[in-house]
């Protein structure tokens, strides 16, 4: 057994605010993707007439690990042994995977079911804007009429 210790020197002030902002910023990344990721399989499972996947999101799952794994080092500075470091890292380097990896996989996931359950892809709804995507799924025109019609008045209205 391997338990070296690490000693690293933190001000009791830079720990709590340390603490502070990254919990507080790992709990709204978590919130923020769980809302959305519930939203999305909520209306897949109940077949709402209109579907709204959103890419990033998703990314924020990886985004929360990641400041979570922050959070956990900030809480146990002077306690850090060897193993507890290469778990941290562990986090780390899979939070990165999930950020990355994880809204695509999803995605595959979405077409299938949209496939599956003949929705159409509405692309004159969806927003393409940078890394911003939303794609939006309806079950026939009428509903993707409708829909570009709230999106052209939300764009409007900028």
């Amino acid at each position: 057994m391997n338990t070296k210790k690490i000693q690293i020197e933190v001000t009791p002030s830079q720990r709590v605010t340390t603490m502070i902002l990254s919990g507080f910023f790992s709990i709204s990344s978590l919130v923020y993707f769980s809302v959305n990721f519930y939203s999305l399989i909520n209306s897949m499972i109940n077949n709402h007439p209109v579907i709204y996947f959103n890419k990033s999101p998703m990314m924020f799952l990886g985004c929360g690990l990641f400041i979570f794994a922050i959070f956990l080092m900030t809480i146990f500075t002077n306690k850090l042994y060897h193993r507890f470091v290469l778990i941290v890292r562990v986090i780390f380097l899979s939070s990165f995977a999930i950020t990355f990896i994880f809204p695509y996989v999803l995605g595959t996931y979405v077409d299938g079911f949209i496939n599956e359950n003949n929705y159409i892809y509405c692309s004159e709804a969806s927003t393409h804007r940078g890394k911003f995507i939303e794609y939006v799924y309806t079950n026939n025109t009428k509903n993707c009429e409708k829909e570009t019609e709230i999106k052209q008045k939300e764009y409007e209205s900028l």
